[in-house]
């Protein structure tokens, strides 16, 4: 399951992971039934949303509207903000969390908002703030030229169309790695950039490199254990095996039960593929 159409034919978007949440209201074999379909063959888009729901209260809290001054071409208050942003994180101010939080307030679905983007790298040039946020538009609108449907359902100019802009996306997140000291978030969506089209050996790399810049995240342990799943080129024992290493280094116990989840959802699912109710529910 290593190939780029492998990765992609279980496709499932934030709305479909709502949808289906939304669905655990009416019975209790239901349930675990829709919690399976749902964290089983969620694809990075329901993932990178599930990591970001902790920090949703925050997110309310805060009154700054980045995605506002983009779309209004206000390149100066854009690039004031999110360069304080960074600059937090690096001090130790913010988690990792809080930033991540902090620019997927600008997560647009918008083919139109390109422009924008370039404005503000043309602007400043030299900002890493800038750079990485046109790498992170580019992978966005990677998924969203791609569509929700299966692979088969799915054109091959829709995949051409992602692969050309998922190529963007890595040139700008590569770029951005030189203009900051602790290229966090850069690191972080080019794992996820590597989970749709790349190699095992890229995935390790971004996340040691991640893990590097900052041993304390919780943020790209979880992404890459999703991606050593079997049905993304994985195996049981690679999850098994990561887990025990981040319990040998003593990881926050809230990050270790949602990596063991991963395991048990995946296998889940698995047994509902196979008609199997008991192991289901033994899982869950």
């Amino acid at each position: 399951m290593s190939s780029f159409g492998a990765r992609l034919s279980a496709t499932m978007t934030p709305a479909h992971f709502g949808s289906r949440m939304a669905a655990m209201a009416r019975g209790s074999i239901t349930v675990f039934l829709v919690l399976v379909a749902a964290l089983g063959a969620g694809s990075l888009r329901a993932t990178a949303a599930a990591a970001a729901q902790p920090l949703a209260s925050a997110e309310r809290a805060d009154p700054v509207q980045p995605l506002g001054w983009l779309k209004a071409g206000n390149s100066a208050a854009l690039d004031e903000y999110y360069s304080h942003q960074q600059q937090d994180y690096e001090a130790g101010r913010i988690s990792d969390e809080r930033l991540y939080a902090s620019f997927h307030k600008l997560c647009g679905d918008s083919l139109d908002d390109e422009a924008s983007y370039y404005r503000w790298v043309q602007t400043f040039p030299n900002s890493y703030a800038a750079v990485l946020a046109r790498g992170i538009y580019f992978y966005r609108m990677a998924w969203e030229v791609r569509g929700n449907k299966y692979l088969t359902e799915t054109s091959a100019q829709q995949i051409e169309a992602m692969k050309n802009r998922l190529a963007r996306a890595r040139s700008e997140l590569l770029a951005s790695l030189k203009l900051t000291s602790k290229p966090y978030l850069s690191t972080l969506y080019l794992l996820d950039a590597a989970m749709i089209q790349g190699s095992a050996e890229e995935r390790r790399r971004w996340y040691e490199d991640a893990m590097a810049i900052d041993p304390s995240n919780v943020l790209i342990p979880y992404r890459y254990m999703f991606s050593l799943r079997p049905r993304w080129g994985g195996s049981y024992r690679q999850m098994e095996d990561f887990l025990a290493q981040e319990q040998a280094q003593q990881a926050p116990p809230a990050l270790l039960a949602k990596l063991a989840m991963l395991i048990h959802a995946d296998q889940a699912e698995d047994a509902m593929q196979a008609g199997d109710n008991q192991k289901i529910f033994d899982e869950w």
